[in-house]
């Protein structure tokens, strides 16, 4: 077999192998997510089907038939909230849920959609937060915001930072500079899509870390705590 021909073979071959490779990586949640965030895909191709669990709290939340004026959507930190003590006149949904991470968030849309918010209020990426590399955690993000706005407008999308965390936490979870690293990345997702940020981590941030005597374990908030927050969030809730 001709030099020529041996060439031509290798080649196709490699063509083949790459075609292969770029249709399986477009595939995975952060290929998908990429390529939401270039435009080449819409934010609903993003939505899974929701795990066996999460579909019996989607049928309950539907045969409610409600229609929530705010949903809280997080992990354990929004699950902990006691939101609806503060704002008593509005129908309020928590939606938290321990150890969540970013594409936990996003498996659980449908459950999001079924309580029928007017606004979201989101926190997201603590759990996880070391695990993504810069590029990776905007394109993830983004891609979670943009699951969101299958929901809400993204002008009805209320994204609030990750909070500091103790300095025991830190090799758990990933620093505190890791986190205003990634909270900046946040606020310049909001600022493209056009939600609006909301800064919760400097209400707890002093000397480099979680400031002292706001949680027990380094993490998740004293439940009294979270009126500091119910005051920072007040005017998005009534606006």
């Amino acid at each position: 077999m001709g030099g020529g021909k041996i060439l031509k073979i290798s080649i196709l071959a490699n063509t083949i192998l790459l075609f292969l490779l770029v249709v399986s990586f477009c595939n995975t949640p952060f290929g998908e997510s990429l390529l939401v965030y270039f435009g080449l895909k819409s934010p609903w191709s993003l939505v899974k089907e929701e795990p066996r669990a999460v579909r019996a709290w989607i049928n309950c939340l539907d045969k409610l038939n409600l229609h929530a004026d705010i949903a809280f959507y997080g992990n354990s930190i929004t699950r902990n909230s006691n939101f609806h003590e503060y704002f008593t006149d509005k129908i309020i949904v928590n939606l938290g849920y321990g150890s969540e991470d970013i594409d936990g968030l996003r498996n659980r849309m449908g459950l999001l959609r079924t309580a029928h918010p007017d606004k979201v209020f989101l926190m997201a990426g603590i759990n996880g937060l070391k695990d993504y590399s810069d590029d990776e955690f905007l394109v993830s993000y983004a891609a979670l915001v943009d699951s969101v706005s299958t929901v809400v407008p993204y002008d009805h999308i209320y994204v609030q930072s990750i909070l500091p965390i103790s300095v025991g936490k830190e090799k758990k979870c990933g620093s505190n500079d890791l986190i205003i690293s990634r909270n900046n990345a946040i606020r310049t997702i909001c600022k493209s899509k056009g939600c609006t940020y909301i800064d919760v981590h400097h209400l707890f941030y002093a000397n480099g870390h979680l400031a002292d005597g706001y949680a027990q374990d380094g993490l998740h908030l004293e439940q009294s705590h979270y009126r500091e927050w119910a005051e920072l969030i007040k005017p998005y809730i009534y606006e």
